[in-house]
């Protein structure tokens, strides 16, 4: 990723997360199609809410 150090398929805390740089604590999650099923996005905001506690950003993006 053009010389930054971003981890894929990452474990933090009890979740895999898609993409994370150390450095700038940084989370980026790519989100597709079934990320819109409510049980996911329930998931995935419980998971958020999570990361976010050790102020870790995470940012999410729709893949579609």
């Amino acid at each position: 990723m053009y010389g930054y150090d971003f981890h894929r398929q990452k474990l933090i805390d009890e979740y895999i997360v898609d993409f994370f740089w150390n450095k700038l604590r940084l989370i980026i999650e790519l989100d597709g199609y079934s990320h819109q099923i409510i049980e996911v996005w329930e998931k995935d905001t419980k998971k958020s809410k999570r990361l976010n506690e050790p102020q870790i950003n995470v940012n999410r993006f729709s893949d579609f």
